[in-house]
């Protein structure tokens, strides 16, 4: 009897556990934003094969590599959820990635990458 109702306790929790997580977009702040549409485009960009990619791979190591993507600054790991939402949606059959995604993934990211990167050397400024 008490394991029954362990294991009773068990998937009630794992059942709203993941319906609690659900977050909706609209209420992320600006740079959680940002962080959930590279975490996106880059996944993505990851899991086509034949499509023109762009730039997203080589904006996302930039801002990766500048601590713009950190855990310090995304504690609640918006950018990988974001990426794995995609792998998921594409996985069941609800998301296709298109050509028009990457570019509109390419347009955002280069627009994320102008506004937020600080060259290492002064005469990049201008």
């Amino acid at each position: 009897m008490k394991k029954s109702w362990l294991f009773a306790l068990l998937f009630s929790c794992i059942g709203t556990t993941g319906i609690s997580q659900t977050v909706d977009v609209s209420t992320l702040s600006d740079y959680e934003k940002s962080i959930h549409r590279l975490g996106w485009c880059y996944q993505a960009a990851r899991e086509v094969r034949g499509l023109d990619r762009k730039s997203i791979n080589k904006i996302t190591d930039i801002l990766f590599e500048r601590k713009y993507i950190s855990v310090r600054l995304d504690p609640n790991s918006v950018f990988l959820k974001a990426g794995t939402d995609v792998e998921a949606q594409i996985l069941i059959g609800e998301l296709t990635i298109t050509q028009q995604d990457l570019n509109d993934c390419d347009k955002d990211l280069k627009a994320i990458l102008k506004g937020n990167y600080v060259p290492y050397f002064s005469y990049m400024y201008k």
